[in-house]
């Protein structure tokens, strides 16, 4: 007799945890040409995960370990677009909460042209 598949709480199919993901859309925060610089984020994860950010100019990933409490990341992520990833791969059932971003805004057009001076 051959199982072709199990369905438990949880997320996983024969002991092996599926992966888990959300994506947020790209987004310009509100503000189309400016660059905005992510300087952290926030966020409570009760298991491990992987938080990812995306822009149009780079991408860095964060490893989190899971917390009872809200942690803060130091992000440096620049770009004019941006889209956060979360993922996770835990056997166990996965709650994230309190995502938050701190952003600045360029509000000048110089940086657009002269992409060197980004990192000083």
């Amino acid at each position: 007799k051959a199982r072709i598949g199990e369905f438990i709480d949880g997320g996983v199919v024969f002991g092996v945890p599926f992966k888990k993901e959300w994506s947020s859309p790209f987004t310009d925060a509100g503000y189309d040409s400016k660059m905005k610089h992510i300087r952290s984020f926030q966020i409570k994860s009760k298991s491990d995960c992987v938080v990812k950010i995306e822009t149009d100019l780079e991408s860095k990933e964060y490893s989190i370990s899971g917390s009872e409490k809200a942690q803060r990341i130091k992000a440096d992520v620049r770009g004019y677009k941006y889209r956060l990833t979360i993922q996770s791969s835990t056997a166990s059932e996965q709650t994230i909460s309190n995502v938050k971003v701190t952003m600045a805004v360029f509000l000048w057009s110089f940086l657009k042209t002269h992409p060197d001076m980004l990192r000083g």
